[in-house]
């Protein structure tokens, strides 16, 4: 039946158009959306840095437990990694500073001061997402 093909083939039409209207909607949306990712690198070692002036350009490292939790590129230089054990570190490079990360209030105090200057800039023209201390 001629008549009812071309009422299906309308209405395919009218289908793909409905879909390609939506999905350039969503195209033209992204186009427009824009998404910032603050990640402070090394975090807890820049912090103890900040506090230290006295460790600038030292290899640093910040240890929870037993394990280097994270370390600043001087540290990373020597193959220090996240996760590696104080013997493995001091192994690889003797000369580091190794800090303490146990109490982490200085590294909550820092990020809430690096937070607020992110609001006081941002948070009346855009949302602003907090997805760790140092992020």
């Amino acid at each position: 039946d001629l008549a009812g093909a071309r009422t299906r083939y309308a209405f395919d039409l009218a289908g793909a158009r409905t879909r390609r209207d939506q999905q350039r909607g969503a195209m033209a949306a992204a186009r427009r959306r824009t998404i910032l990712a603050l990640d402070c690198d090394c975090f807890y070692a820049q912090c103890e840095v900040r506090r230290d002036a006295s460790l600038e350009g030292k290899p640093v490292g910040v240890r929870q437990k037993m394990l280097v939790i994270t370390s600043n590129y001087a540290a990373r230089a020597h193959g220090i990694k996240k996760g590696d054990s104080l013997a493995e570190v001091k192994r690889k490079c003797p000369d580091i500073v190794i800090k303490d990360g146990e109490d982490i209030s200085h590294y909550t105090e820092v990020s809430n001061a690096w937070r607020a200057y992110v609001d006081k800039y941002f948070a009346n023209t855009c949302a602003v997402e907090r997805l760790g201390l140092d992020e």
